[in-house]
């Protein structure tokens, strides 16, 4: 491979950014285009906010696309415009790329994947791998197929969970392994290094899209998943249960192995570190809440606040 490579990027969130700017800094790549979803009201005041990755985009001067749609003629035109690319690379983009897209690039495109493949293929990979109890994850750097999540894998690396991660945390180091595969990807295709393994398809398993409705939380359950979802869906949508009619949004809890003293959902015990709630095995203290149309709090506070007392049901 010589000369410059004309790289294509597709990003959109803060994941694709250690990614983009790893690139940037590659002396034999020119990213040439930065593709990213269009600007979308955000926050209370509903503003038209444009995507971390666009944000960069300009700040380095690199031409942006933000198509609404990939799958019509506009957009074949639209790409068209900025010439030919040697390789597409794939960071946490949002829609799925159609055939012509994949083949645009000589070498075609890269995806860097939050998980260890084939397990855990599709949205939320990392929701998925905390909601589910697993001690490891990873990045998997994958030549993009027609079919989702189902490339070869080009580079892999492992990663612990720590009992201490949220989403939020465990996508900030796997955000820096993308990077790190991604660039260590482009210097084997530079010294031809690379070397494709197919999937196991018969092992792959899946994480869909996460909608509202997860969140919700089944006292049934083990103290322990129900820990596992509450730091899994942070910062959105958030794990939720129901008091006094009203959504009561969990943002931080800790789980313990004592019996439950109560039916699922009955807070057992008020107190400073937190709210004790039974579980179906186990108990649940929560110590960080967010009340229906009101700003995140403390347990004390909503306690001192909304008048909660052992014995209290919580749950639909």
């Amino acid at each position: 491979m010589d000369g410059k490579l004309r790289v294509m990027f597709l990003g959109s969130p803060a994941y694709a950014l250690p990614t983009l700017n790893a690139l940037v800094e590659m002396e034999f790549v020119d990213v040439a285009l930065v593709v990213t979803q269009p600007d979308r009201p955000s926050g209370r005041g509903q503003r038209l906010t444009m995507p971390p990755v666009k944000e960069r985009a300009m700040d380095l001067n690199i031409p942006v696309l933000q198509p609404h749609r990939l799958k019509d003629d506009d957009a074949k035109a639209a790409f068209a415009e900025y010439g030919d690319f040697d390789l597409g690379v794939t960071v946490a983009y949002g829609l799925i790329l159609p055939q012509w897209l994949l083949e645009l690039p000589v070498k075609g495109h890269i995806n860097a994947h939050a998980s260890l493949l084939p397990t855990l293929r599709g949205a939320a990979p990392i929701q998925y791998a905390l909601m589910q109890g697993e001690e490891y994850t990873g990045v998997t750097i994958q030549q993009m197929s027609r079919a989702m999540d189902a490339g070869d894998i080009l580079w892999q690396s492992q990663e612990a969970i720590k009992d201490t991660d949220t989403a939020v945390t465990l996508a900030e180091r796997l955000s820096r392994l993308s990077a790190e595969g991604v660039v260590e990807t482009i210097m084997n295709m530079r010294r031809d290094a690379v070397r494709p393994v197919a999937q196991d398809h018969d092992a792959a398993t899946f994480a869909q899209k996460i909608s509202q409705a997860d969140g919700c939380v089944d006292w049934s359950k083990p103290s322990k998943e129900v820990f596992n979802l509450i730091r899994a869906l942070l910062p959105w949508p958030c794990a939720w249960t129901v008091r006094d009619g009203k959504r009561l949004k969990i943002q931080a809890a800790s789980y313990m192995e004592l019996p439950p003293k109560d039916v699922p959902g009955t807070i057992s015990a008020v107190g400073y570190e937190g709210i004790e709630v039974s579980c179906g095995e186990g108990r649940l203290r929560v110590t960080y809440v967010q009340p229906e149309n009101r700003s995140p709090m403390t347990a004390r506070q909503f306690v001192n606040g909304y008048r909660v007392a052992p014995g209290e049901k919580w749950g639909e």
